[in-house]
């Protein structure tokens, strides 16, 4: 039987769980990464009874490091990239804790067992800016489907254009496009849960 893994980046309030399991399979395994307490909360108030679903409150980037998140007042909308458009911004900003992405799919994909378990390795990107430096760092062989939300509109860097360029092209065997899913909004409170959490 097919072992498949959905990574899902930028997770917000779990709305694309449903929509992996009816396209993959409910044996699908569905990491989700959120960077936002009160998001990540939400999905694993929902989903903690589910043995194929984890969540963690992490930011996903190309290094296991911390870095500073932005929150838009307004919307459902935050971000760790220092260069992206984010106007209405008042509340404080927080260091969160990132995973390093390529590591962990190199690590699914290619790494030892038990972690070298799954047949399909599949990435969504919704990190708001910080997809380029995730993909830069990505093997693109240890993918079978990509969805990305590209960003490069939205952010002061004139680089963007030509890199997510040549990314489309090392990704074109992989690349699926943008995962579209309705959402929900629900209330941002910084405050609702401790931070940072990181759910098992």
């Amino acid at each position: 039987m097919t072992k498949t893994v959905f990574i899902d980046c930028g997770a917000h309030t779990g709305e694309s769980i449903p929509v992996v399991k009816k396209k993959y399979g409910e044996d699908t395994t569905i990491w989700c990464f959120e960077p936002v307490p009160c998001l990540a909360n939400h999905i694993y108030d929902n989903w903690k009874d589910d043995p194929k679903v984890a969540v963690y409150c992490v930011a996903a980037y190309a290094s296991g490091d911390f870095a500073v998140l932005r929150q838009n007042d307004n919307s459902c909308s935050a971000t760790i990239h220092p260069k992206k458009r984010m106007p209405g911004v008042s509340k404080p900003c927080r260091t969160v804790p990132c995973i390093d992405l390529p590591r962990f799919v190199a690590q699914l994909a290619a790494g030892p067992s038990p972690w070298r378990q799954h047949d399909q390795v599949i990435l969504k990107l919704d990190v708001e800016g910080a997809e380029y430096e995730i993909l830069e760092c990505t093997n693109p062989e240890h993918l079978t489907d990509l969805y990305v939300e590209w960003h490069s509109e939205r952010i002061d860097d004139d680089t963007l254009p030509r890199r997510e360029a040549m990314l489309m092209e090392d990704f074109k065997d992989v690349y699926r496009g943008d995962w579209v899913v309705k959402s929900k909004h629900i209330p941002m409170d910084y405050d609702a849960v401790p931070y940072p959490e990181i759910m098992p």
